[in-house]
C-alpha cells in the first residue's frame, strides 16, 4: 500500500517496504490503490532472505493495458532456483505461464493457461502453486483451476531477490497494474 513519500509499505508486516522506481506510479486499483508499470524497465524489488521453496503461492490481480508480448509479473531468482509469472503472446493469443527454474539440473518446469478471453483493463486475479512433496504446480486464474503440470526437483530460493513487473534482467516489463501481491512459501520465515 503506498504512503507519503513516494513510499510502499508492506502490509503484511514482514519490512519489505519499497521505494517507489521511474515508471511505476500509484492508481486506483481492484482494492484502493494499485502500482502501474509502464514497461519501459519499471519494477519494484526486495531481497527476501528466507523465501525457502518446497512450497509456496504467488497470489495477485493484475489489469493489462495490452495483452500482446511478453510481460513479466513478478519474478524470483536466489543463488540457484528461479520462478517466473508472466502474460506471453502465443500464436497470437495470451496465455498465463507460471515457471520454477531448477538451476543444478538446467531446466525449467512451466505451466501455461489460455487468458484469450481476457480484455485490456478488466482485473483478474492469478494464483500459481507449488508443492514439491505431491510434485505438483498450477494455474488458477478467477478463482478456478486453469492449468496443472509436474515439479520434478524441490525449489530452494534461499536469499532472494524479488522483482514485480519486471523479470531479474529488467526485460520484458509488465504494461499494466498490479495489486494485492503476495508471495508466500509456508514454513519460511519470509512472505
Amino acid at each position: 500500500e503506498a504512503s507519503g513519500g513516494g513510499l510502499l509499505r508492506d502490509a503484511s508486516g514482514r519490512g519489505h517496504d519499497m521505494a517507489l522506481q521511474p515508471g511505476v506510479t500509484v492508481v486506483p486499483g481492484k482494492f484502493g490503490q494499485a502500482c502501474r508499470f509502464d514497461g519501459e524497465k519499471a519494477h519494484l524489488t526486495y531481497r527476501a532472505e528466507d523465501l525457502g521453496g518446497a512450497r509456496g503461492v504467488v497470489s495477485l490481480w493484475v489489469s493489462f493495458e495490452r495483452l500482446t508480448g511478453e510481460q513479466v509479473l513478478c519474478s524470483v531468482r536466489g543463488a540457484g532456483d528461479g520462478l517466473k509469472v508472466m502474460m506471453k503472446e502465443r500464436d497470437g493469443r495470451p496465455e498465463m505461464q507460471f515457471q520454477l527454474y531448477d538451476a543444478a539440473a538446467g531446466t525449467s518446469y512451466s505451466v501455461k493457461a489460455d487468458v484469450g478471453g481476457w480484455k485490456p483493463g478488466e482485473w483478474h486475479h492469478l494464483g500459481a502453486y507449488w508443492n514439491a512433496e505431491f510434485q505438483v504446480m498450477r494455474v488458477c486464474l478467477d478463482g478456478q483451476l486453469a492449468a496443472s503440470g509436474s515439479l520434478g526437483f524441490k525449489p530452494d530460493f534461499g536469499s532472494a531477490g524479488v522483482w514485480i513487473g519486471a523479470d531479474s534482467d529488467l526485460r520484458d516489463g509488465l504494461i499494466g497494474a498490479i495489486d494485492e501481491m503476495v508471495i508466500k512459501s509456508p514454513g519460511s520465515s519470509e512472505e
